[in-house]
């Protein structure tokens, strides 16, 4: 903990990354917040977009023992997902190797009960188990690099396959950026699932969407 963090906020690490351009984390009053090309994608406050995010759906309350993760970062999700569900197992996916090491040394997420964290591209993992025949009770994706998502991930095919590893009864949940120029395409978004899926609920947390699906 970093005495003068809660003066000011402290810069601790810094490093290009191939995927996420510039990431970055900053102590403030002794928390740990992660940016990718200036967007936070880890860290207290987007724990409570999940926690929230979560109870309002309703999630909570589901019989959840296994979960996917598809752009694990530095672990915020995991940690939420698994103080909800204590016992369950997490599967955390992740393609850029600084988000891991980040998640590793600074937000000690390797020490989370049950998660298994890989390097991997989440579109050729999906297809793996798929030919494995895995299932989920949730699978949980965002794959945001800094403001931007890699194109397959709003193609039908990589979303249809994901959502063939949900197990009955379980769901798949997006996360999306709802503000300013990003509202229209996350509406765009939405359109095209609804397209897709019968049932589907949001819930908008700050400037996050959590959309959920019940395939």
């Amino acid at each position: 903990m970093n005495f003068w963090s809660y003066f000011v906020s402290q810069k601790i690490f810094e490093t290009p990354s191939k995927y996420n351009g510039t990431v970055s984390i900053e102590e403030s009053f002794g928390k740990k917040y992660l940016y990718a090309n200036g967007q936070m994608q880890s860290g207290p406050y987007l724990e409570r977009i999940w926690r929230k995010g979560i109870i309002k759906l309703g999630i909570n309350h589901m019989p959840i023992q296994t979960i996917l993760i598809l752009g694990f970062g530095a672990g915020s999700f995991a940690k939420i997902i698994s103080k909800l569900f204590p016992g369950a197992h997490i599967t955390g996916i992740d393609i850029d190797p600084v988000m891991l090491f980040a998640a590793k040394k600074h937000f000690n997420s390797y020490e989370i009960s049950n998660c298994v964290i890989e390097e991997a591209n989440a579109k050729n993992f999906v297809k793996k188990m798929l030919q494995k025949k895995a299932r989920f009770d949730l699978v949980f994706v965002d794959l945001y690099h800094g403001y931007s998502l890699p194109a397959f991930a709003e193609k039908d095919d990589f979303i249809q396959n994901a959502a063939r590893l949900v197990s009955n009864d379980g769901v798949f949940l997006f996360n999306r950026l709802y503000f300013q120029k990003y509202r229209d395409k996350t509406d765009q978004f939405l359109d095209k699932l609804h397209k897709n899926f019968q049932d589907i609920q949001i819930a908008k947390i700050y400037s996050n969407l959590l959309i959920c699906i019940k395939p």
